[in-house]
């Protein structure tokens, strides 16, 4: 069974984006990919990310929504770990701007988890991503048909 976990950045905590953003994009990654920001270059990457958070003033709110996903132990390859991470960022709101990595755990089990990092302001109209218990369980739905656990 794959294991996920959703964290929100504390509201003004913008440094933590840029530390999550600088963590997806570093060279253990071995897979990076997005939507709607330019994920091969950190710089231009939180630029833009904080040009939608002020454009629609919602500076104060939580900067990143980080989405962590251990595969289980049946995911063997890094190609099977990239194709279901994929799979999983396309299933979120194309408004919303995300960035994500795959990386290889460092155990016996050679397990992969990946990291979706997801500007909770909407680049559409301002609305804030819902991190409600009731939508990250049908993420968590979702997540499990795509991977089968």
């Amino acid at each position: 069974m794959d294991n996920v976990i959703v964290k929100r950045c504390a509201p003004g905590d913008d440094e933590h984006r840029e530390d999550l953003l600088n963590y997806i994009t570093d060279d253990r990654a071995i897979a990076v990919g997005g939507n709607g920001v330019d994920y091969h270059d950190r710089e231009n990457a939180l630029a833009q990310m904080q040009t939608v958070t002020n454009y629609f003033d919602k500076s104060q709110y939580c900067p990143a929504v980080q989405v962590i996903t251990t595969f289980d132990a049946k995911v063997k390859d890094p190609d099977t770990a990239i194709n279901y991470t994929k799979k999983i960022v396309d299933q979120l709101p194309d408004e919303y701007q995300n960035v994500y990595c795959v990386h290889e755990k460092d155990r016996e089990n050679n397990s992969f988890h990946a990291h979706i990092m997801i500007n909770p302001v909407s680049a559409k109209d301002g609305k804030l991503f819902d991190t409600s218990k009731k939508h990250m369980d049908q993420i968590c739905e979702q997540i499990s048909q795509i991977t089968g656990s």
